[in-house]
């Protein structure tokens, strides 16, 4: 991989916004250098989300930590001036899950939504979706190993699964999963009826 290609950013936490601030003042930004090491500069105070765009397919963010701080499971808090060091580690070994999306009686639902959502649902990087083939299949890739809930619809309005009130009643029929790195699962999913 070449790290130069990397960009870094922090994200904030709605509740870190000021309601009188320009949201897009507060992103800081950087570029990685090709030896791995960047720099947030003009950082405010406050709780923020740390995002690493990996181009590499395959690729991603194993730890993440910002002192004692593991910032992948909380959002980074970021106090008066710090002298801590946010040190990553990234790895090439994701996993795959190749979904299969039926209905009631056991037959393909092609064009399903079939979508994984993260135990951590407010790591939103953490969400995958694709559509099932003709013949009812949806292969979603990159995945970070971790815990998750397989969901499909017969249809459902693009980014609705990012609302948690379609999910908390979508999630009986969803499946739930345990992915370690670099693992490869085949599910079967029941497709929640298009209403």
């Amino acid at each position: 991989m070449n790290l130069a290609q990397l960009r870094a950013w922090l994200m904030p936490t709605p509740d870190s916004i000021p309601a009188t601030t320009n949201s897009l003042r507060l992103l800081p930004e950087s570029r990685v250098d090709s030896n791995g090491s960047f720099q947030f500069n003009h950082v405010w105070e406050g709780s923020y989300r740390f995002q690493l765009l990996l181009l590499d397919s395959g690729w991603f963010v194993k730890q993440a930590r910002f002192g004692d701080q593991d910032i992948l499971k909380n959002p980074l808090q970021i106090p008066a001036p710090s002298a801590n060091t946010l040190e990553i580690l990234i790895s090439s070994n994701s996993a795959e899950i190749r979904a299969s999306a039926v209905d009631g009686f056991q037959k393909p639902v092609p064009g399903a939504r079939v979508v994984l959502v993260p135990a951590q649902r407010d790591r939103t990087e953490l969400f995958y979706f694709e559509s099932a083939d003709s013949a009812g299949l949806a292969t979603l890739d990159g995945i970070v190993p971790g815990d998750y809930t397989l969901i499909a619809w017969e249809a459902i309005e693009d980014n609705a699964w990012f609302d948690p009130e379609v999910i908390d009643a979508a999630q009986q029929s969803g499946k739930k999963i345990t992915i370690s790195e670099g693992g490869r699962i085949n599910v079967t999913v029941g497709a929640i009826p298009a209403p």
